[in-house]
């Protein structure tokens, strides 16, 4: 007779739906590990999931060496008995197919036969052969909804047509979505990543043209033609894509030119905008200044990811004004902000001053290349940050804090998970967690 402790002991003292309820917050990897507790993790884990990620962790998982060519490739028969074991699944993310893709395609057949409740297949990081890619893509046009091709050739092409609930695509070349002057997408993307360059100045145009309903757009900007070229496409942004929400524009190039008024009118045009990443370098101070004062004036934004440099090609001893800083402070510019990510060339500790009072809501905040030392009057100030969990300080310069000063922050800031101080690419200061509950104790 087993005994009365052993009971109370034993996962089976667990019901069913708290048994699930559990496990759904681990990861596939992790719900495999735990297979062997007992049955109930069995029935109750995987055989309940409904949206499965082939992540490159667990591509290795279901990975063998070829007896042929001695390299590892994607084992049907291991993949197959994970499908039986989430006969459920509705929503099948692939992030990494591996090398062997050939391997994996066959795998793409026991979808209908195993996955008879399959509706959505997200093509995170795929790299197929162009047959295989066109198979997939005309076995299951309509599921098709994430889609991220390097390469777009005529073989393929057609296809991107049948793919009616196509909502994301990120792919290298505009010009890759047209076949002569047809546009092949029309009025179903939500979200695009491309780059874009001279040459594709019509397309783009074109293509905003055609969906005006974008929620999210990447830009990877390429340019070496006149300033008129970017300031166009970019005026163009604000008054066609008014429903934006996501915006990330990143110049690979110095930027020698102005781009605040086309900034301003995304500003006051896109309205519905909560995040906005932007990575640019600049040749004067005046362009740095009217850049930053052009992103104050999106008031809604919820992240912002900012990232200015100033570069001094003629290498002169340019004077600093003084207001530039002031002008670095967001005095009552993002009160929405909860994610606060900063490299600017100069940002000195005035920054922090009112940080509480003006961004009440900031949860993670990260400061780079401050040009004054962070010391303890810095922490203090933004210690009034009391919604901040993850707070990161990159500095070119010594700091001027102790570790009681971060025990103090972390006294003072009941939320705070994670800090993280670096001078001249060395860390000084590093809590978790656990660490930093450990100081509150």
């Amino acid at each position: 007779m087993m005994d009365t402790n052993d009971n109370k002991s034993s996962f089976d003292r667990f019901g069913d739906d708290l048994t699930a309820f559990i496990l759904r917050y681990l990861s596939l990897e992790d719900q495999l590990c735990l297979e062997c507790v007992s049955k109930q993790f069995q029935s109750c884990g995987i055989h309940l999931r409904t949206h499965l990620i082939i992540s490159n962790n667990l591509k290795k998982r279901f990975c063998s060496k070829s007896s042929v060519s001695g390299k590892e490739c994607f084992d049907n028969k291991n993949w197959s008995s994970l499908m039986k074991k989430c006969p459920n699944v509705q929503i099948f993310d692939i992030q990494s197919t591996g090398n062997q893709q050939k391997h994996f395609i066959r795998a793409i057949h026991l979808f209908r036969e195993l996955w008879p409740q399959l509706r959505q297949i997200d093509c995170n990081n795929f790299k197929m052969l162009d047959k295989d890619m066109k198979f997939m893509c005309k076995m299951f046009p309509k599921m098709i909804r994430q889609l991220f091709l390097y390469e777009i050739n005529d073989t393929i092409r057609p296809c991107i047509s049948l793919m009616t609930n196509l909502q994301s695509l990120r792919i290298w070349k505009i010009q890759d979505l047209f076949i002569g002057d047809q546009l092949m997408v029309k009025g179903l993307l939500s979200q695009l990543s491309c780059h874009f360059s001279d040459n594709m100045v019509t397309p783009l145009k074109t293509f905003i043209d055609g969906n005006s309903n974008l929620k999210s757009l990447q830009l990877f900007v390429n340019s070496t033609d006149t300033a008129n070229t970017v300031v166009s496409v970019l005026s163009l942004i604000g008054r066609r894509l008014q429903g934006l929400q996501q915006l990330e524009l990143a110049f690979v190039s110095t930027v020698d030119y102005s781009i605040a008024q086309p900034l301003m009118t995304i500003a006051n045009s896109c309205r519905r905008l909560k995040v906005f990443k932007f990575y640019i370098t600049v040749d004067s101070l005046a362009t740095y200044m009217e850049t930053y004062i052009a992103v104050k004036h999106m008031k809604q934004l919820k992240r912002l990811y900012l990232s200015i440099y100033y570069v001094n090609r003629n290498n002169s001893n340019e004077t600093i004004n003084p207001l530039l800083y002031k002008s670095l402070q967001p005095i009552n510019c993002w009160p929405q902000l909860s994610q606060l990510i900063l490299r600017l060339s100069y940002i000195d500790c005035q920054f922090f001053t009112d940080l509480g009072r003006n961004l009440p809501k900031l949860q993670c905040l990260y400061i780079s290349h401050l040009t004054d030392i962070f010391d303890s009057i810095s922490m203090s100030y933004i210690s009034r940050l009391k919604s901040l969990t993850r707070l990161s300080v990159v500095s070119n310069i010594d700091v001027s804090i102790s570790q009681l000063d971060v025990h103090q922050m972390a006294n003072v800031c009941r939320k705070l998970k994670f800090i993280k101080i670096n001078v001249k690419n060395i860390e000084r200061f590093y809590g978790n967690e656990s660490s930093i509950h450990s100081m509150r104790n």
